[in-house]
C-alpha cells in the first residue's frame, strides 16, 4: 500500500490559510462537497463534479472576517442544506466585529447570510468550534458553538447552545447546562496577546453513546477544574438538559486535543480515538461506558480522523502530527487496520513544503468508490500552506 497527495489533480491545488471545513452534499446530488473556512479570507465552495473540484462563485463568502469552524444542517427544513460558520472575537478586546453567519441555502443553490439577528447573537464569544444536531428532539436542527475562555479582557466567554424554534426563530437556551466555560480552544492569561485562543484547538461533536436514539455531546475541551485540555462527555437528558458525565462514562482525566467517533469493532456502538501530543488512545464503548483498551506513542499527535481508507471494511485511523509552534511539515502517520483496533500497519504520508501550521483533517469518499481519502489543511490561521487530499493505493 501507499498514499500520494491527488489534490492537485482533482481541482483542489490551493496554498492557503485555513480554520477548517466542512464536507456535504449541498446540491443533493450525491456527491460529497467542501466548503472551505479560510481565516480573514473569503471562503470558498467547492462542487464535486463526479471526482473533480470546481468553485462555485455563485455566492460571495466574504474576506475580513474573522471566520472559524463551520456546520452543516436543513435549518428550515426545505431540503438543503445551510451552513453556520462561528466568528471569533477579536481575540478578548470587545464586542465582534461580525456576527456569527448563518448562511441559508436559496432555491437556486446561493446562499445568504442570515445570522446577524438576536435569537444567535453572542457578541463576547470568542467562537471556535460548531456542531449542528437536534438536542431537544423536535425534529429541528440546533447550533451549539464552542468558545474559547477566558477572554483577554476577562469578560465571560461560555459555550452557547441556540435552539431553532422554527418560525419563531433562534433563542440561547442556558437553561439545557451546556453553556459553561469549557474552552474548545487554548486560552492565556486575560491581557495576554491575542489571549492565546487559537492554540492548541480543541473539539466538539456528538455521539449516541447509549444508542437511544438521543445525541449527546462530547468536547475535547478545558474546564475551569482541569488542568489540561481533556474529554467531556454531555449526557442528553431526552432533550430536557445536558450534564457531564465524563467520569461516570470512564473517560475522567484523558487528555485530549482531539477525537474520533466510530465503531472501532463492529458492534454498532460508537467508540473513541483520543489524541494528545504524546500519542493516541482507544476507548471502547459497552452502552455508554467506556474502557480505554489500547494506547499508542505518537510524538506531535493533533488531530485524528477514522474511515475505510482501503475499501476492505476495517476502520483505519489518520494523525495528522504537528509542532507547537509553526515549522516544516512533519510526516502524519496513517494507521491501516490489520483487522483490529490493536492490530495496524503504518505507511508513509507525503508532506507540503515551507512553514505549516496544521489544521484539521476530514474523511471524504470523494469519486464514491468505497475507500476514503482524507482532505488534509496544513494552513491553520495564519500561515497558508497547500492542501491535500491523501489517497490509499
Amino acid at each position: 500500500m501507499r498514499a500520494e497527495d491527488i489534490a492537485p489533480e482533482v481541482g483542489l491545488s490551493l496554498t492557503t490559510r485555513t480554520f477548517g471545513a466542512v464536507v456535504l452534499d449541498y446540491n443533493n446530488d450525491g456527491w460529497p462537497d467542501i466548503f472551505l473556512s479560510r481565516h480573514d479570507a473569503p471562503a470558498f465552495l467547492y462542487r464535486n463534479d463526479h471526482g473533480h473540484f470546481v468553485r462555485d462563485e455563485s455566492t460571495v463568502f466574504p474576506g475580513h472576517v474573522d471566520r472559524h469552524q463551520g456546520a452543516a444542517g436543513d435549518v428550515n427544513g426545505d431540503g438543503r442544506l445551510d451552513i453556520f460558520c462561528v466568528v471569533g472575537g477579536d481575540s478578548g478586546h470587545g464586542p465582534k466585529h461580525t456576527a456569527n453567519e448563518l448562511w441559508i441555502q436559496q432555491a437556486d443553490g446561493t446562499f445568504v447570510d442570515e445570522g446577524d439577528q438576536p435569537g444567535l447573537a453572542d457578541p463576547y464569544g470568542r467562537g471556535r468550534q460548531a456542531v449542528m444536531f437536534d438536542a431537544t428532539g423536535d425534529g429541528r436542527v440546533d447550533i451549539l458553538v464552542g468558545n474559547v475562555s477566558p477572554r483577554n479582557d476577562g469578560i465571560p466567554s461560555p459555550n452557547r447552545l441556540f435552539l431553532n424554534e422554527g418560525p419563531n426563530g433562534w433563542r440561547s437556551a442556558p437553561e439545557l447546562g451546556l453553556d459553561l466555560e469549557y474552552s474548545v480552544g487554548g486560552a492565556g492569561a486575560p491581557g495576554s496577546r491575542f489571549g492565546g485562543g487559537n492554540w492548541p484547538m480543541g473539539c466538539l461533536t456528538t455521539l449516541d453513546a447509549e444508542s437511544r436514539g438521543w445525541p449527546d455531546v462530547l468536547m475535547c475541551a478545558k474546564s475551569t477544574q482541569d488542568e489540561v485540555q481533556s474529554v467531556h462527555l454531555f449526557h442528553n437528558d431526552e432533550g430536557h438538559a445536558f450534564r457531564d458525565v465524563t467520569a461516570e462514562t470512564g473517560l475522567g482525566e484523558i487528555a485530549a486535543l482531539h477525537a474520533a467517533v466510530a465503531d472501532l469493532t463492529g458492534d454498532g456502538q460508537p467508540d473513541l480515538v483520543v489524541v494528545n501530543s504524546k500519542g493516541l488512545t482507544i476507548c471502547l464503548n459497552d452502552q455508554g461506558k467506556f474502557t480505554v483498551v489500547h494506547q499508542m506513542p505518537v510524538e506531535n499527535a493533533f488531530r485524528v480522523a477514522v474511515a475505510d481508507a482501503t475499501g476492505d471494511g476495517r476502520p483505519d485511523i489518520y494523525v495528522m502530527r504537528t509542532r507547537s509552534v509553526p515549522g516544516p511539515d512533519i510526516p502524519d502517520l496513517l494507521l491501516l487496520s490489520n483487522g483490529t483496533y490493536r492490530d495496524h500497519t503504518s505507511i508513509d504520508l507525503p508532506t507540503v513544503p515551507g512553514t505549516v501550521r496544521d489544521d484539521e483533517v476530514y474523511p471524504i469518499d470523494y469519486d464514491r468508490d468505497g475507500k476514503s481519502e482524507f482532505l488534509v489543511l496544513h494552513g491553520h490561521s495564519l500561515h497558508p500552506a497547500p492542501i491535500q487530499l491523501i489517497s490509499v493505493s
